[in-house]
């Protein structure tokens, strides 16, 4: 199949970003695995998850990792058609049966509904009974935030009972130690002669997170869990969280590979896991625990690692809530020194609001689009779901930090179903309060339903359904203020996930159904109709709708109950009860400021200067995005002068013809006192370097001097496109040589000056800079750089040619005009 038909031109599928592996290790490795993701490439370009898992993968000797993406629907059905599996291997382009080991990392629960697709159209086969009476079937393995969270999965996937769920084993937790020990164990194991069967068990025993669902027996009784029993008596019961110590994610990460796009990509690094706050809807701090933090000097090694790998010079800093961490603003003021922007996105608004510094430091970062979480849309309803947010304080906030100037601000907020009068009247002020505080601001509030979440407090409350009149008028409230109203997942299909939780193993044959037989998938959100079909699914058995909704008790059963988070589930009830009764949650503990707080400053911009140099793009770069061309050339660069990672200031570009490799022009900013050293060829250099140019091209004065293959058509279809446009051209021989003259003043529309026909399989073209925008030569290879030098030709008086750089020394005229 030709990957230039599919979305994006294919890229997803391309698997040559700089820094994979290569898929020659993959006949060397002792063990193979394969990371998946759930959605397509373009969707998770901003995730690190998979990127993690690579390179924690790699770091264990003798395996090969690769990944593969979940397509496109309209790419999917090409694939299909083709015989390629959806799960194809990007870098050694194999199936997945071929390797040893399938891990999936699933994100948001809405993505279990590409699960069962993906098996079957890659030939992994559903069930856990299949894959275990399957010769060499590869372990099939989950992952990833949601993992913990979607039930659902676990029950019978196949026709007959006792079949087994979707996945042999998941992780719940962290994944990065979990998964090398998988990795590190089963290669032992298969080593010793250890059956599947006893290095599940062995491994379950011994490792904390590891779940096998075939491992536990549900009791489903009219669609309800009532009971789970062990049908191993060696497994855990339950199996508790995993959790990774921050120096793990920081250790050795460099961000694996350079994601392929036409833009300059912010990297991020973990900045803290865990949270401060207990609200009662979010999981983070219920299942990850208490907050902890990166050490400046350790985060400061890590990004500064990352930077020369990836050469980014932006980074973003993750965390539940930055504000919360007591060194924020000493690491932020070390990473300063190192990029040009650093961002940290999510600021709890309590948190912004105790520390003045702080809001000092966002306005240092000069960070102009702020995302709040508000949650309940009064007083009351915040105090339902936990939340410690309210009126006085964001319009405070909003106020002062709109004095700097706020572009964009975006609330987000929980439709629970519970709304009243009331609610909407304190709703209708605090969007009035905001207003008045950021007159011109652009003002968005996102909604999202309740999630029922599991192993948080609110699991226990009863399932509600946002009707439509309900968003109709959350929309007409947040109108009347100028804002803009939006909903971040759809009632219809939040409403169905609740469900799919509640109905746990009874719902996997409805989850294949609607995945495999009638196409449901998940890319942006859930068509309406899955909600509808599970309702019917409901309806059919029997089941109790209204029972399978209701708030339950402290003794209640639920699907996800053979797991705990960091929170025990009595702690869990106890806040539930606090629910119920509408009492305030407690608050947050103190920040302990860091004892090397920096003092305010304005904001220090160093001088910035470009620097060009020469580069040499192999044949498989031509279809690759500059952006990610420039950064691996960069980054090329920076193994050769390590003190030029420091100096690095962003705004990468690569100048060539589109759709050419060869000779390409590399432009990039660095600190004005920078000084580089001469670059030199090196054999660990994935492309030939030559600079820094002493004095920067004049890029509107370049000609491009391409090689191509005259045999393939391109040039008749060019002459008579030339033809059809009415720009004219002379044709003459001179020698052997046949050379096509673009009249002078219809060069820069033609994108063209000069066609020469050398032989039987050589062509030349010389293409003046207006070619840089045009589609001509698509696979060409650029052979050199010419420039107009202010000398002229004796015979015709036209300026000369004279070059600034080439591979080679081909015999090229120096007029364009006569060829002389």
């Amino acid at each position: 199949m030709n990957r230039q038909v599919l979305s994006g031109h294919g890229l997803g599928l391309d698997g040559g970003e700089p820094g994979r592996p290569d898929p020659a290790d993959f006949e060397r490795a002792a063990l193979r695995v394969l990371i998946c993701r759930l959605s397509p490439y373009e969707d998770v370009l901003p995730s690190i998850s998979h990127r993690m898992l690579l390179q924690a993968a790699l770091q264990v000797p003798g395996v090969y990792a690769d990944l593969a993406f979940f397509p496109r629907a309209s790419d999917a059905r090409r694939m299909i058609e083709d015989g390629i599996p959806l799960w194809l291997a990007t870098g050694c382009k194999r199936p997945p049966r071929d390797f040893d080991i399938v891990a999936i990392s699933i994100s948001v629960q809405q993505e279990a509904f590409n699960l069962p697709a993906a098996l079957k159209d890659s030939d992994l086969a559903l069930s856990y009974r299949e894959r275990r009476t399957a010769p060499d079937h590869p372990w099939v393995l989950l992952g990833g935030h949601a993992a913990g969270a979607v039930p659902f999965i676990h029950g019978d996937a196949g026709r007959e009972d006792g079949s087994g769920g979707l996945v042999d084993a998941v992780c719940f937790g962290d994944g990065i130690t979990w998964l090398q020990s998988f990795l590190r164990r089963w290669m032992a194991a298969r080593e010793n002669g250890l059956s599947r069967e006893s290095f599940l068990r062995q491994f379950a025993a011994e490792t904390t997170g590891a779940y096998v669902p075939s491992f536990y027996r549900h009791e489903i009784h009219d669609g309800c869990t009532t009971g789970i029993v062990l049908a191993e008596p060696s497994a855990p019961l339950p199996v508790r969280y995993r959790t990774d110590q921050m120096d793990i994610w920081l250790e050795n990460y460099s961000g694996a590979y350079i994601p392929f796009s036409n833009e300059e990509l912010e990297e991020t690094l973990p900045l803290s896991v865990g949270c401060v706050y207990r609200c009662r809807f979010c999981q983070t701090g219920w299942m990850r625990g208490a907050l902890s933090a990166s050490a400046t000097e350790s985060l400061t090694r890590a990004a500064l690692r990352l930077k020369a790998a990836m050469a980014n010079s932006d980074l973003n800093l993750l965390a539940s809530d930055a504000c919360s961490v007591p060194a924020l603003a000493s690491s932020v003021e070390a990473l300063l020194g190192l990029f040009r922007h650093v961002s940290i996105k999510s600021l709890a608004l309590s948190s912004l609001a105790r520390r003045e510094e702080n809001r000092w430091l966002v306005r240092k970062l000069e960070k102009h689009e702020f995302t709040f979480g508000i949650e309940g849309i009064s007083a009351r309803l915040r105090t339902y779901l936990g939340k410690q947010a309210d009126t006085e304080t964001l319009a405070a906030i909003v106020r002062d930090l709109a004095s700097s100037g706020i572009r964009q601000l975006k609330l987000f907020f929980i439709a629970t179903g519970l709304e009243t009068d009331d609610d909407f009247a304190d709703f209708d002020q605090l969007l009035k309060r905001v207003r008045a505080a950021a007159p011109e601001t652009r003002l968005i509030a996102s909604f999202m339903p309740l999630f029922n979440a599991p192993f948080t407090p609110l699991q226990f409350d009863a399932v509600r359904t946002v009707s439509g009149a309900l968003g109709h008028r959350l929309e007409s409230t947040v109108q009347k203020v100028r804002g803009e109203f939006r909903w971040s997942a759809s009632p219809s299909e939040v409403r169905l996930i609740n469900l799919l939780c509640r109905l746990g193993r009874s719902a996997t044959r409805l989850l294949v159904r609607l995945s495999v037989e009638q196409g449901f998938r998940y890319y942006d959100d859930l068509s309406p109709s899955a909600l509808a079909e599970t309702e019917a699914f409901i309806q059919q058995n029997g089941i109790d709708l209204a029972a399978l909704g209701a708030d339950g008790l402290e003794t209640a059963v639920y699907p996800w109950d053979d797991l705990e988070s960091g929170t025990p589930r009595s702690a869990l009830w106890t806040s539930f009860e606090k629910t119920i009764s509408m009492e305030k949650p407690a608050p947050a503990p103190p920040i302990v400021r860091s004892s090397t707080q920096p003092p305010p400053s304005s904001p220090s911009i160093p001088e910035s200067a470009p620097s060009y140099f020469w580069a040499w793009l192999e044949p498989k770069d031509a279809w690759r995005p500059d952006i990610t061309l420039a950064r691996a050339l960069l980054s090329q660069i920076f193994t050769q002068q390590p003190d030029a990672v420091p100096a690095y200031l962003g705004l990468p570009k690569l100048f060539r013809p589109a759709g050419m490799s060869g000779l390409a022009l590399l432009k990039a900013d660095f600190k004005s006192t920078h000084i580089f050293k001469p670059l030199s060829a090196s054999p660990s250099c994935r492309t030939n370097l030559k600079g820094p140019l002493p004095t920067a091209p004049n890029l509107d004065e370049l000609f491009w001097l391409v090689e191509f293959d005259p045999n393939d058509n391109r040039l008749p279809q060019l002459l008579e496109s030339l033809r059809a446009a009415k720009i004219s051209y002379q044709t003459f021989r001179r020698e052997d040589k046949r050379w096509h003259v673009i009249g002078k003043r219809f060069r820069k529309r033609a994108g063209v000056a000069v066609l020469c026909e050398m032989n039987e399989t050589t062509a030349l073209a010389l293409l003046p800079p207006s070619s840089l925008e045009k589609r001509l030569l698509d696979g060409a290879r650029v052979k050199g750089v010419l420039a107009e030098s202010p000398n002229k030709c004796p015979h015709c008086g036209s300026f000369l040619m004279t070059p600034l750089f080439t591979t080679e020394n081909p015999a090229w005229p120096a007029c364009l005009d006569c060829l002389s």
